[in-house]
């Protein structure tokens, strides 16, 4: 087959074999033009080939141009731009340690601790370290700015493991197999839908984050600035999942009112609980001075302050008349909360409910389960436990209840 090939101003009609890949015709090209093999790429129809790739598999035809391109110089690093509130390509500067110039010339460079080892050329200064400096490409003066480490420029034109689109310019990677990445659309959809439903793991000095989604082990985003790319909305929904998250895994409680935070199994600190009550709900009241001395619900955040206006009914009860006159319901609340009324459709809502699902033995949520297993994982709490027992998942659910 005769191809035309093009290299800057000059062309030559050159045979190629089918049996041949990108490379091969890209060493054989950069031969007959004298140019570095090292600073061009081949390219068809303005597509650039992957040179693993063989002729046999692209769309050569009888006469077609093949393209060498000279590249352009790409940066390798990119940034998190509090000002451009995007991803943005970074420029890199050494900034001595010792006389803070950066007329700094590195010679080894870590991307781990952004340290720098070599030679600072500023007034005879002696010293040989320097600290790493990520700056936006748009402007040295937008700061602060956070070093992405897990997005890359796609040099090799990879596949998204999602979409498999191979012409995105940048890649979110996760571990050390190149094929395992996220183009940036890909990645902000996988990272809402599994905070939307509360599968955000939790990592030991990683905090709550997204781990491979090829589900490689021990391979996690570890740095939550990548989630600021969704947008401040997004990171603020990811910043109250991951405090909510861990009260709850901690068995604590959050007063709705004031924001206290209760452990419930420190006697001395804890809240008052109505462990008496009939009821499914977990009932608490914020105990001052430290509290507002509200009583609320953790399970569904009712809270009653007191005041008739906010005398809201707490949704995850049961509609028994007990729950109103219960004598163990304290008493500085009763004279008000005794006259609380319950519409008709709200007792059919609730008894709906109360029917349909059980409770999360952990934080209390109801739960309704629409056929599958009896193995439940809470996606408010991150707690896996057996729709049988209602106790928290076992070997012995897993042989006696699974199905």
């Amino acid at each position: 087959m005769i191809v035309r090939l093009v290299c800057e101003a000059e062309e030559f009609d050159f045979e190629v074999n089918s049996d041949w890949n990108i490379l091969f015709l890209k060493q054989r090209a950069c031969q007959l033009f004298s140019v570095d093999f090292d600073a061009y790429s081949v390219y068809l129809n303005q597509e650039r080939l992957n040179e693993d790739r063989k002729i046999s598999t692209c769309s050569f035809a009888e006469g077609c141009r093949i393209e060498l391109i000279k590249r352009q110089l790409r940066n390798k690093y990119f940034v998190y731009c509090y000002v451009c509130e995007v991803v943005s390509p970074s420029l890199v500067s050494f900034i001595c340690d010792g006389c803070g110039f950066s007329e700094f010339i590195p010679s080894v460079v870590s991307d781990i601790t952004r340290t720098a080892c070599g030679k600072c050329c500023h007034n005879g200064c002696q010293s040989h370290s320097a600290t790493v400096k990520f700056i936006c490409m748009k402007s040295a003066d937008h700061q602060p700015t956070v070093m992405l480490r897990h997005i890359r420029r796609n040099l090799e034109l990879i596949p998204c493991v999602a979409c498999c689109n191979q012409h995105f310019e940048v890649l979110v990677s996760f571990c050390q197999k190149k094929s395992h990445a996220l183009c940036l659309e890909c990645f902000k959809s996988y990272s809402k839908e599994y905070l939307e439903s509360g599968q955000f793991q939790l990592v030991a000095d990683l905090g709550f984050t997204l781990g491979c989604p090829a589900g490689c082990l021990d391979s996690f985003i570890s740095d939550p600035h990548h989630f600021r790319i969704l947008g401040k909305e997004f990171y603020s929904r990811y910043k109250d999942f991951s405090a909510s998250r861990y009260i709850q895994m901690q068995d604590c409680v959050v007063c709705p009112v004031c924001g206290q935070i209760w452990n419930t199994f420190d006697e001395s600190h804890s809240p008052t609980v109505n462990t008496r009550l009939p009821s499914r709900s977990q009932w608490y009241t914020c105990k001052p001075p430290m509290g507002c001395g509200s009583l609320f619900c953790a399970a569904c955040l009712w809270h009653f302050t007191g005041i008739e206006s906010d005398s809201t009914v707490c949704r995850c009860d049961s509609t028994s008349s007990e729950r109103f006159t219960h004598p163990s319901v304290l008493s500085r609340f009763w004279n008000v909360w005794r006259m609380v009324s319950v519409t008709s459709e709200e007792r059919d809502n609730q008894e709906i409910i109360a029917k349909v699902s059980r409770p999360c033995p952990r934080c209390r949520s109801a739960t309704e389960k629409a056929g599958g297993c009896n193995h439940i994982h809470c996606s408010v709490c991150g707690i896996d436990w057996c729709w049988v027992c209602c106790e928290p998942w076992t070997g012995d659910c897993q042989a006696l209840h699974w199905l």
